[in-house]
C-alpha cells in the first residue's frame, strides 16, 4: 500500500507540469469533435448537446479525470452555427475548468461543406495545496492556493461530406501563463481526417485519425481508429494512439435522437496493472420528424 502511494505522488508531483500544458484527450474524439474543432459546430445539422466523461487508471484514486459537456446548433435559414462547450479535468488536488462559445460559419459546395470556426472563452486553473498532507508536518510549498483566470481564443476549419471530412484547428492561440508550476498553456495543434466506405447497406467501416502536436512540449501523439458500423445502428471499434494504448469502441444508437457510447483503453505502459481507462458519452439531438434516423450521421 505505501508503496502505490508513493508512487501516486510520484505521479501527481511529475505530470503537474504536463497537465497544467496539456489539453484533455478523449478516446472517442470522432464523437467529441466539438471540444477542439470550433468549426465542427453545426455540422450535425440539428440541435445536438453531448456529454462525455473520462476516467483513467481506474485502481488508483484521485487519478486523472476529465468532463465534457457540449452543445451545438445550425441556425435556421443562415449558414451559420452557434454553440459551446464546458470541459473539467482534474488529478489530486489541481483543478482545470474551461468554457468556451463557439461560431461557424458554413460554405455549401457542390461536392461539400467547408466550415470556418471561432471560439472564445475562458479558463481557471486551481490548485488547492492546502489540501495536502504532507509527512513532515509543514511545507511552504503547500502553504497556499493557486488559482488563475485565463481568457483564450480558438479557430479551426472543416471540410465535411457525405463521405469524408478533414479538419485543423487550434482551440487555444494564447500561450497563456497559468501560474501552476511555472506552466503555461501550451498552443496545441490538431489535425482530423476520415472516410466512409459501404461494402453493403447494412455495414460500412469509417476509418479515422487525430494527430496532435504541442511543439517543444510534447511528443506527437497519433490516434488511427477503425469503427465498423452495422445497420446504422451499432458502431464496434478498435483505436491506436501510439506508443500508449490500444482502445476498444461501442456506440448505439438507442432512437431517433438517443446515442450512447463507451471506450476502454489497455496502456501500453506499466500502469497496465491499473486496468486503463474508460470512457463513456451520451447524446442528444433534435429535429427528427419520424422514429427513424433517415440520414444517419457518420461525422
Amino acid at each position: 500500500m505505501m508503496r502505490i502511494c508513493l508512487l501516486y505522488c510520484f505521479l501527481v508531483l511529475s505530470s503537474l507540469q504536463l497537465f497544467a500544458q496539456q489539453d484533455a484527450q478523449y478516446t472517442g474524439y470522432m464523437f467529441n469533435t466539438q471540444v477542439y474543432n470550433p468549426a465542427y459546430t453545426g455540422s450535425r445539422g440539428v440541435p445536438s448537446v453531448l456529454a462525455y466523461y473520462r476516467q483513467q487508471w481506474l485502481n488508483i484514486n484521485t487519478a486523472p479525470q476529465s468532463l465534457a459537456l457540449s452543445f451545438q446548433s445550425p441556425i435556421k435559414d443562415k449558414n451559420m452555427a452557434l454553440g459551446f462547450h464546458v470541459e473539467s479535468d482534474w488529478i489530486g488536488v489541481h483543478n482545470r475548468l474551461s468554457a468556451f462559445a463557439s461560431y461557424a460559419y458554413i460554405i455549401n459546395t457542390n461536392k461539400g461543406n467547408i466550415a470556418l470556426g471561432l471560439q472564445a472563452g475562458l479558463l481557471n486553473t486551481a490548485s488547492n495545496f492546502s489540501k495536502v498532507e504532507t509527512l513532515d508536518g509543514y511545507d511552504p510549498i503547500y502553504d497556499s492556493d493557486v488559482d488563475k483566470l485565463s481568457p483564450n481564443f480558438g479557430a479551426g476549419i472543416y471540410y465535411y461530406s457525405d463521405l469524408f471530412y478533414i479538419g485543423a484547428s487550434v482551440p487555444h492561440l494564447l500561450n497563456q501563463d497559468i501560474s501552476v508550476a511555472d506552466a503555461k498553456q501550451s498552443r496545441h495543434y490538431f489535425f482530423t481526417t476520415g472516410f466512409l466506405l459501404s461494402p453493403s447497406k447494412n455495414f460500412r467501416i469509417k476509418p479515422s485519425v487525430l494527430v496532435k502536436v504541442v511543439p517543444n512540449e510534447a511528443p506527437v501523439s497519433v490516434d488511427a481508429t477503425v469503427n465498423f458500423i452495422i445497420h446504422n445502428a451499432l458502431w464496434l471499434g478498435v483505436s491506436h494512439r501510439w506508443k500508449e494504448s490500444v482502445s476498444f469502441l461501442a456506440q448505439y444508437q438507442i432512437n431517433k435522437n438517443l446515442r450512447l457510447g463507451y471506450a476502454y483503453d489497455y496502456p501500453l505502459s506499466k500502469l497496465y496493472n491499473w486496468w486503463g481507462t474508460h470512457d463513456f458519452f451520451i447524446g442528444y439531438e433534435w429535429g427528427f420528424s419520424n422514429d427513424r434516423v433517415l440520414t444517419p450521421r457518420y461525422f
